[in-house]
């Protein structure tokens, strides 16, 4: 195994040694040994044990499988799934690319460890879209940063899912081209049952590719050891008489590991009026939102809960802190968060970035050079803007909070929700409490939510 092209990068080169180091620890059947890692041309090879297996997208071909086939095979990979997770070693792409079976025997092994992870659990921020880890098509909620959920053994399981749906469908339960629109919809679609799609799969087969899949980690089966003993149930069922009848799923075998739900205690009023605002301001209000509470009460944990429902709607979050040291520099946590909004943009497709930036110059020009001063990321996106005339100090003011309004107008729409978190406001400059108190009366401020806790 080798990186693509003549000059791999440091971080192609790293990817090699980490799946070196991870194969080297493994010991089983379905996982393929490592044989050694050489300098190759510019970079380097690993070298891989090959027992002649194809690909799984090479027995497919664009067609389903038998059941009894997809039995096997699941019945495999989750006994490989349980000897990784109990090694503390999460996959993280698990796609049809990745497994190989034996052409005749359906014996398999899963590869392509260059991302995974040597921990019981992770965090995954959110990030530009092009440099999540894992596939598109197959990454789970949790995997795409967008849902403020850790990442655990379980994040496999849905991505199985997902494999064995297209496997007896023959298609993938979100089909599409959209890098954002697939992010969305692992998130808050749920896809067509495959007992549905096709008529020949059993209900209770369905029933397990659905909990597999299921938005949220609770949901899904808690262990591979469950899930191996309810596939061989069905297939022993199947074998027998060609049909499956339906029993309780997850039953057979206790999870070893206590999980604690990753969710808030005690606070559903809060979260429900929190979630309340946010849908007024999706349906075109603009809205203030102060909590209050001792630090370390649970605050921020509280607004944190809505990053699932602003990824569902395409909405942006944003965030800002203010800070005791810092109250004479005016706009601080405000521009701290747009910076990292702006960052985002940079990071998009060229045609996606080429319609931010024209709906930023309509909305600034032709004193955007006010607002690049404060954020000179904003520079790199829109290039060398004209200055500005001088005014007076009450003009210069004015002039700035009717432009920061119009700067805020481009993120802030129905079809995005633009949500603004400020903390310690208790530390908040006069500046910027007057910058927050013209945005949210100007007339035609809409889809706006500003939380500020103190």
């Amino acid at each position: 195994k080798i990186p693509r092209g003549d000059h791999p990068s440091p971080k192609d080169l790293a990817k090699l040694r980490h799946e070196n180091a991870i194969l080297r620890e493994l010991n089983h059947a379905g996982v393929p040994k490592s044989y050694d890692l050489l300098p190759y041309r510019n970079g380097s090879a690993l070298i891989i044990e090959d027992k002649g297996y194809v690909a799984l997208t090479e027995v497919m071909s664009e067609r389903r499988l038998p059941i009894l086939t997809v039995l096997n095979i699941a019945i495999e990979l989750a006994e490989i799934l349980d000897y990784l997770h109990r090694s503390n070693i999460i996959h993280k792409d698990i796609k049809p690319q990745n497994i190989v079976v034996h052409p005749q025997l359906y014996k398999t092994q899963l590869i392509d460890f260059g991302i995974a992870a040597r921990l019981a659990r992770e965090s995954q921020n959110s990030t530009r879209i092009e440099s999540l880890e894992g596939t598109l098509t197959h990454i789970s909620p949790e995997q795409t940063g967008r849902t403020h959920r850790m990442i655990d053994a379980r994040t496999d399981f849905y991505s199985l899912g997902v494999t064995l749906y297209e496997m007896l469908t023959g298609t993938l339960p979100f089909a599409s081209t959209d890098a954002l629109q697939l992010v969305h919809s692992h998130i808050a679609r749920t896809p067509v049952p495959p007992h549905e799609v096709v008529r020949e799969v059993p209900p209770v087969l369905s029933g397990i590719v659905m909990k597999l899949m299921a938005k949220n980690a609770e949901d899904r089966y808690q262990s591979a050891a469950g899930l191996q003993a309810d596939l061989v149930t069905c297939r022993t069922q199947w074998e027998a008489t060609r049909q499956i009848k339906n029993f309780p799923l997850d039953c057979e075998v206790p999870s070893t590991e206590l999980r604690i739900p990753q969710k808030l205690y005690g606070r559903e009023k809060e979260l429900a009026t929190l979630l309340g605002n946010f849908e007024r301001v999706r349906n075109g209000s603009a809205e203030l939102l102060l909590i209050s509470g001792y630090s370390g009460i649970g605050k921020s944990a509280l607004v944190q809960e809505v990053h699932g429902p602003i990824a569902r709607e395409g909405g942006y979050f944003i965030s800002g802190k203010f800070d005791q040291l810092s109250r004479s520099v005016p706009y601080a946590p405000v521009m701290q968060a747009l910076r990292t909004l702006i960052r985002q943009l940079l990071a998009e497709p060229t045609a996606v970035l080429e319609q931010w930036k024209q709906s930023l110059h309509s909305a600034l020009y032709p004193n955007a050079q006010i607002i690049v001063e404060l954020l000179p990321e904003l520079g790199l996106l829109l290039g060398p803007q004209p200055s500005v005339p001088e005014l007076g100090p009450a003009e210069s003011q004015n002039r700035f909070i009717a432009l920061f309004q119009s700067f805020l107008r481009v993120f802030a729409q129905p079809s995005h929700p633009l949500v603004m978190f400020l903390d310690d406001l208790q530390w908040a400059d006069p500046a910027t409490l007057r910058l927050i108190q013209h945005l949210l009366m100007a007339p035609d401020c809409r889809s706006l939510l500003v939380i500020g806790s103190y």
